[in-house]
């Protein structure tokens, strides 16, 4: 082969290259639905799109990189994840794999929650300022919106009382 049929052929196979690479787009995921352990995802990809990565990730984890390694790699554009956590916040990413070794960019986050039984933890604060004191309930846990509640001493159903917020007027005793 010759010297000008080399450089030929070698801006060739670059530019091929630079086509697929080109081509390599990341997918658009959808949630199809959670449980309290697993979650159901699909994802639109171009025809010609046969492999991809997938990475779940909590909600809080930072996004991926070029360099994030993937949970799994999938041949089919839908998807059941499981050994999930109930109650917990995630976020999934998908990207195509491509020919000679190159990968699309991740997707968008998909965020969901898993379902369960979640526990709820709430600490009651007083103000003891008088002649009213305010109860304030920090929530933390479960899947908000927090949905709050009052009852008075008889355990009766204060009504309009659904803030996280109470005011009682100077009561003693």
């Amino acid at each position: 082969m010759t010297k000008k049929y080399f450089i030929t052929f070698l801006i060739f196979i670059g530019f091929i290259l630079n086509l697929k690479a080109q081509e390599c787009t990341p997918p658009q995921p959808y949630l199809l639905r959670t449980t309290d352990s697993s979650a159901e995802f699909s994802w639109i990809a171009l025809a010609v799109d046969s492999l991809w990565d997938i990475l779940i990730l909590n909600n809080n984890d930072p996004q991926p990189t070029a360099e994030s390694i993937p949970n799994l790699t999938v041949t089919s554009n839908y998807l059941v994840f499981n050994s999930l956590e109930p109650c917990t916040n995630y976020k999934l990413y998908v990207r195509t794999v491509c020919n000679f070794g190159i990968f699309g960019e991740w997707s968008e986050p998909i965020y969901f929650i898993t379902s369960g039984i979640c526990p709820l933890n709430a600490t009651i604060l007083s103000s003891n300022d008088i002649p009213i004191t305010t109860l304030t309930i920090n929530a933390s846990g479960g899947i908000p919106p927090y949905t709050y509640q009052w009852v008075d001493e008889d355990l009766t159903i204060i009504e309009g009382a659904n803030e996280s917020s109470l005011n009682i007027l100077g009561r003693t005793g």
